[in-house]
């Protein structure tokens, strides 16, 4: 998939869903948990957009990037940035993890 035209709507109703990280040989589980829309790009002519995701609490990842997979996007590089804070566990979710960001401009 060209990341060049992928748009906030393509993941807003994919808040909740698991993608799966690929980290050294590993494929790292992290659920979607919040869509931010940003502001227009008027040269691009595209909203730009940030991702929020909650993995887990071990390995902590890096700046890089990583191979995201999607059962409905496919597999696309994307540049995490990393770690955006610790989560503490919440009651709805299942324990304690890290928030990372990806960020379309």
């Amino acid at each position: 998939m060209d990341l060049r035209y992928l748009t906030v709507n393509q993941f807003t109703g994919l808040v909740g869903d698991t993608f799966r990280f690929r980290v050294q040989g590993h494929e790292l589980p992290m659920k979607l948990i919040k869509v931010a829309p940003g502001y227009e790009l008027p040269i691009a002519r595209q909203l730009s957009f940030g991702l929020l995701f909650k993995g887990p609490p071990q390995p902590v990842l890096q700046n890089a990037t990583y191979d995201m997979i999607h059962h409905r996007l496919g597999v696309m590089p994307m540049m995490l940035v990393t770690p955006v804070a610790p989560m503490p566990s919440d009651p709805l979710e299942a324990g304690p993890g890290m928030l990372y960001q990806v960020v379309f401009a």
